[in-house]
């Protein structure tokens, strides 16, 4: 039987190298040490060699760290976003739920289903 968990109000931040170079640990890194400095609560990220991707909860501190953010990467977000999280997830139970919805970002797993998504 699927369980649902759906949080609201979160943003997705994209981060790739100004100089269009790869991703590497260094780049991590610096993403991290200022989600951690502006206090962002993390809830998904994704990566591949070009960019990363972070989910966030929407905050106060969400502007200053895209701000700080910006000085190091280029940065692109989107805000009124649902985290819908599908654990045992069924095709039915996934069709059920992202229909009518525009999927920013999926990830799925053996068990377990996530999108990133808003409303059409």
């Amino acid at each position: 039987v699927p369980i649902f968990i759906l949080k609201k109000n979160v943003v997705l931040i994209t981060l790739r190298p100004m100089d269009f170079s790869f991703v590497l640990e260094e780049s991590l890194s610096k993403i991290f040490v200022l989600v951690e400095k502006h206090r962002l609560k993390v809830s998904l990220i994704q990566s591949s060699a070009v960019s990363i991707s972070i989910c966030v909860d929407n905050s106060r501190y969400l502007h200053d760290a895209i701000d700080e953010l910006s000085n190091e990467f280029s940065v692109s977000y989107n805000e009124n976003l649902e985290l819908l999280t599908i654990r045992g997830r069924t095709n039915k139970a996934i069709e059920q739920t992202t229909q009518k919805r525009d999927i920013l970002l999926k990830q799925l797993t053996r068990r377990n289903a996530r999108f990133l998504m808003k409303e059409k």
